[in-house]
């Protein structure tokens, strides 16, 4: 996957300066080059437009109002001034238009290449974010480019082109003043070098502090209910006023920062021009310059400080955009670790969904001197159910996630149909799989869709086996609205037994070759479940399925039994021979497996 030179940037141990980001600007505005060309153009009339105007000044006042001028000088220099109006207000009107709709197309477009970025990233690199850090990357930062692309950049470029072409305007109006305006240019980019880097540096630090705030809220909202069951909703308010007032500080620090730099041209760039007009009006006293001449040349150099005072407000928004850019591009130029290992394999067809681990070891980036799995030797074969048992945190889970291919092992292999499945396509590959998570999350959507998650376009009559199969019809069919009854954000109407139910018709309907079920009947009444386990043995043929139980109705029916302990498989074999033979599984039937 290419990297984008930031990135390179980055890994060859540079960091980005001041402006640096924006190289990264050119790729987002490519397919819409024709519009934003087309507004620029817009903003360069405005802008030629504003600098005409000095002209129409000076020939109204030398020609139309001085002591000798005429009436026709003066219509002749309004009609000028309507014309340029006109002008200028269709031009405004131009960019406005294309270059705010464009940047309303573009960020739209930047969300969707980040969410499908998201989307493929692997589990290990969301273990190391923030959810609401990454919402804040989604929705503030990108508003910031929002801003650059529709305002700050069209605006940068009229003010560059009126400080260009004031200062043409100036010389050509006196040398002399002129030369003393060009002193100040050193001046000003002195304070943009002093100040230019740690306004941005303070812009991206106030984007982060945005992000932690984000991040704080949706985790208090994700645990509302545990919040408050505890009664800690003081405490989650004390840390929240805490990351929030340390956001607050850095907005104040990068505002201070910012005014400083902006108010400091300001005043160079105003108390130069007041010397100007004294030197000037004595060149008027003096016959040097005409009334005009001077008119024209205060426009400008009016015209010229204002555009250096916007610019430097511009540049602060700029150095914070970059700030932002450099976040976004943090999660665009990251590389998935779970790709396809070359060479490329293909399923050989029909494909029979046979698992096997060879000497399995696996650590968490988290934990690195810790196996949560240790030298694991399986196979799993069609036709089979297998239930994994173990006390918390012996590996169970984890051998669920290794099997999707969401890490990879440490050490060892896992091969499906004996292939390497790194050598696999992990979507292909996963799209023999279904699972049922323990606490299985719902979408705000309807049941219908919610169990057709993962087959959009099945039929009516397939949900409803499917539901059926997953003791699920029956409350189903007593809302309302029966399979088009909306479930409101993660599920939220229903009780646990109901949303797992859901979970499980939803991997029924794809009728896998491999059934991952992590506790997956565990908020089941025991009817509803003796109903699941009968649809489990009854589509068990040329189905591989694997059950994480700590029910002991789901333990019996399994044809094997998987004894884990601190990753490790300790033992195996079925519930009467483990009870003879395994300490472990003893203790664990008295201590931890419900009936």
């Amino acid at each position: 996957m290419q990297q984008s030179p930031l990135a390179r940037a980055r890994q060859n141990g540079q960091k980005g300066r001041d402006l640096g980001s924006l190289r990264l600007l050119p790729p987002l505005v490519g397919p819409h080059k024709a519009k934003f060309g087309l507004g620029l153009v817009a903003v360069l009339l405005a802008g030629g437009c504003v600098l005409a105007l000095g002209q129409v000044f000076q020939h109204l006042v030398d020609k139309g109002l001085a002591h000798n001028g005429n009436i026709q000088a003066l219509h002749q220099g309004l009609l000028q001034l309507l014309a340029l109006v006109v002008i200028l207000a269709v031009a405004s009107y131009g960019r406005l238009v294309l270059l705010t709709g464009t940047a309303e197309q573009m960020m739209a477009e930047l969300k969707q290449k980040m969410l499908a970025k998201l989307l493929h990233l692997d589990m290990a690199w969301f273990e190391r974010q923030k959810t609401g850090d990454l919402m804040a990357r989604m929705t503030n930062d990108i508003s910031l480019l929002q801003v650059l692309f529709g305002t700050s950049l069209p605006v940068a470029l009229r003010n560059a082109l009126l400080v260009v072409g004031g200062l043409v305007m100036m010389a050509m109006s006196s040398l002399v003043l002129s030369g003393m305006v060009l002193l100040l240019v050193p001046v000003i980019l002195v304070i943009l070098y002093m100040l230019g880097p740690s306004v941005r540096q303070r812009g991206k630090l106030l984007q982060e502090r945005i992000g932690l705030v984000g991040a704080h809220l949706n985790e208090s909202l994700t645990a509302i209910h545990e919040i408050q069951a505890f009664t800690r909703e003081q405490d989650k308010e004390g840390e929240f006023a805490a990351v929030n007032a340390r956001a607050v500080d850095a907005a104040w620090s990068y505002v201070g920062r910012r005014g400083l730099l902006s108010s400091l041209i300001i005043l160079v760039v105003f108390a130069s021009i007041a010397g100007l007009l004294w030197v000037g009006g004595k060149q008027v006293l003096g016959g040097v310059l005409t009334p005009g001449q001077l008119s024209a040349f205060v426009f400008y150099a009016l015209l010229v400080a204002g555009s250096v005072g916007t610019l430097s407000e511009i540049y602060g928004d700029l150095l914070r955009a970059a700030g932002a850019l450099e976040r976004l591009d943090e999660v665009l130029s990251t590389v998935p670790k779970i790709q396809p290992v070359s060479p490329l394999a293909a399923l050989s067809q029909p494909v029979t969904g046979r698992l096997q681990l060879e000497a399995v070891s696996f650590s968490y980036e988290s934990r690195p001197d810790a196996r949560a799995l240790d030298q694991i030797d399986l196979t799993f074969n069609p036709g089979e159910i297998t239930a994994i048992v173990g006390p918390s945190g012996s590996g169970k889970t984890t051998l669920f996630n290794l099997l999707l291919r969401f890490y990879d092992p440490s050490l060892g292999r896992i091969l499906f149909d004996g292939i390497d499945i790194r050598h696999l396509d992990p979507k292909t590959y996963r799209r023999h799989f279904s699972l049922v998570p323990q606490d299985p999350t719902l979408f705000s959507a309807s049941i219908r869709d919610n169990i057709a998650f993962n087959a959009p376009d099945i039929v009516q009559d397939a949900i409803i086996a499917a539901a059926q199969k997953a003791g699920a019809d029956g409350f189903i069919t007593g809302f309302p609205d029966g399979y088009d009854t909306l479930l409101g954000e993660r599920g939220t109407r229903l009780s646990g037994g109901q949303a797992q139910r859901i979970a499980l018709a939803r991997a029924l309907l794809r009728d896998p070759l491999v059934l991952l079920l992590d506790e997956a009947t565990a908020h089941l009444d025991s009817e509803t479940e003796s109903a699941v386990h009968d649809a489990l043995r009854f589509n068990r043929q040329n189905r591989t399925t694997l059950i994480i139980a700590h029910r002991l109705s789901t333990i019996q029916h399994a044809d094997r039994i998987l004894v884990l302990e601190h990753g490790k498989l300790v033992a195996s074999g079925t519930h009467e021979t483990l009870l003879e033979s395994s300490d472990l599984y003893q203790r664990l039937t008295t201590s931890q497996f419900r009936s």
